[in-house]
């Protein structure tokens, strides 16, 4: 890669960077220009590793989630899937996830803090990014580890090597669902289901769902009223308005438990938060803290990097479901529907603990 190429495309980077990303507005000029002048010198230095990373760093700096670039499309990594279970670093082996000890002699737990600058948003969505960065060589020689040596719970140990890398892509999409298999659903179910008394409702993908589906799961469950599980693990966002049909429909219920995970990220907890507010104390939510806070910039685009065929998001409007507050860059569709939801807090729960007590809590024992 010529470093004509990279100093074109941080010239791209930096002009989204200025005048597109308004979450990046924000970053004082004494840290954004040193940032700058580093993604520019890792252009000269013409390695794509070296300049993913400083153009990382740049947009991390944001604090913002939905504003980064994601290496995931341009970069080779050692062929391992790790994933969060129930908080824990796990290496996805003949479709079971074992959690990980150590990677090059480092315990797992040590390397997170060695991301810090490189990664964004709440602290779970940094853990979940943390797991393609455990197998990116880049990534790992930033946290000192050089060797790909990994060392499993149950005494196995993986070891790759240079001719082992693969393309990332396959193992880590861009919106990960956190699933044994990557680009699946980890809870594959029906729309909806009414099991022993019980409406079973499975929102996967907020951006593949349509308002015709979720108008229909919504019919169902006014048609015959009854206690609701909504499942929102490994749901990546989308358009959280389709789901309003649903909420008004799960508000004229009992009681809901909603399920939530590591890798239920933006619209998705907007629809969990806002059926915590519609429904007060007869909703509660079961799992994990989920992969974005309550203040949040979104909206915006993504776009493919031309020369490192990175991906580049950047957000354009505020989001705040704690307050319930607009700015001038929240669009109407979206103001119209804030809340002040407050703290919404999750009941940490095991996965394997997660069926018996989302039961428990919308039955009212």
């Amino acid at each position: 890669m010529t470093d004509d190429g990279l100093a074109r495309e941080a010239a791209r980077i930096e002009e989204m960077f200025l005048t597109r990303d308004a979450a990046c507005g924000a970053v004082p000029v004494a840290v954004r220009d040193p940032l700058l002048a580093g993604m520019h010198d890792a252009a000269r230095a013409g390695g794509r590793d070296g300049f993913l990373l400083a153009a990382m760093r740049l947009f991390a700096a944001a604090g913002n989630g939905h504003s980064r670039v994601i290496p995931n499309p341009a970069i080779r990594v050692n062929p391992a899937r790790i994933v969060l279970r129930d908080d824990r670093f796990c290496m996805v082996q003949g479709g079971v996830a074992v959690p990980v000890q150590r990677i090059g002699g480092r315990a797992v737990e040590e390397l997170v803090p060695e991301w810090a600058d490189l990664l964004a948003g709440s602290p779970m969505r940094r853990r979940m990014l943390s797991g393609i960065m455990m197998v990116w060589p880049a990534a790992l020689a930033v946290a000192g580890v050089t060797e790909a040596d990994y060392a499993l719970v149950d005494g196995a140990r993986v070891r790759f090597g240079a001719a082992d890398l693969v393309p990332a892509l396959p193992l880590y999409p861009v919106s990960d669902t956190g699933a044994a298999a990557a680009g699946k659903d980890p809870f594959p179910g029906p729309d909806a289901a009414l099991v022993n008394g019980v409406w079973r409702v499975r929102l996967s993908d907020m951006k593949a769902i349509t308002r015709d589906r979720t108008g229909a799961v919504a019919e169902q469950i006014s048609a015959r009223p009854a206690p609701a599980i909504v499942d929102l693990r490994g749901n990546p966002g989308g358009d959280f308005t389709k789901a309003l049909p649903l909420i008004d429909a799960l508000a004229r219920g009992p009681r809901c438990a909603v399920l939530v995970d590591a890798y239920t990220f933006s619209a998705a907890i907007v629809v969990a938060v806002l059926i915590a507010h519609r429904l007060g104390p007869r909703a509660a939510l079961f799992g994990g803290d989920m992969g974005d806070d309550l203040r949040f910039w979104a909206e915006g685009d993504m776009e493919t990097l031309p020369v490192t065929g990175a991906a580049l998001r950047y957000a354009t409007a505020w989001h705040d479901w704690r307050d319930g507050q607009a700015d001038a860059t929240t669009p109407a569709t979206i103001a119209q529907h804030l809340v002040a939801a407050g703290d919404v807090p999750v009941r940490q729960t095991p996965m394997a603990e997660i069926e018996a007590a989302a039961l428990a809590f919308v039955h009212g024992w």
